[in-house]
């Protein structure tokens, strides 16, 4: 009677491996397939047309003309400076701008905070992107503020080609 109950359990667990099998095949399987085309699947992947090498070339053309205007052009010897943002995270006090008349690279940014007679300075180098130019982002432990409460913070700008400060900005460090 006891091989009898275990033949049937075997049968019944061996059929339904078989119908998990062939379910799971069919949503993974034949389900997969759909999730992964595109809805433009007429996408050609080939090399480019002549007239897309051509509006490449001129696009091409375009950006190094702006280059060298602006390289030629006489930047402003005041940079106006974004205070982005000022605040405490966690453990690490961050600051982030970037000067929106200059674009150049190698200037420096430094993040001024000041507490009556206390100040602490960190800066860091700053980068040309596609307009403007970016002061790198500032991170200061907090263990590095002998006391939390209210800061001013400045960001100033400084190259051979411009100088600049931001507008003072509170900030409170816990």
């Amino acid at each position: 009677m006891k091989k009898i109950a275990s033949k049937k359990i075997l049968i019944v667990l061996v059929i339904v491996l078989t119908l998990t099998g062939i379910v799971g095949y069919f949503f993974f399987f034949k389900n997969d397939n759909n999730l992964n085309k595109s809805p433009d699947s007429n996408i050609n992947y080939g090399p480019p047309t002549k007239e897309e090498a051509a509006a490449g070339d001129e696009q091409k053309t375009t950006n190094e003309a702006r280059e060298k205007a602006v390289q030629n052009n006489k930047p402003a010897t005041t940079a106006n400076i974004v205070l982005v943002d000022a605040n405490q995270y966690f453990e690490t006090v961050e600051v982030r701008g970037y000067i929106s008349n200059i674009y150049e690279n190698g200037g420096t940014c430094t993040a001024t905070f000041t507490q009556d007679e206390k100040t602490i300075k960190q800066s860091t180098s700053a980068q040309k992107d596609a307009t403007t130019t970016q002061c790198g982002a500032i991170d200061i432990p907090r263990s590095k503020f002998p006391s939390g409460g209210q800061w001013i913070v400045v960001l100033n700008y400084s190259s051979d080609k411009a100088s600049g400060s931001s507008s003072p900005q509170n900030i409170t460090i816990k």
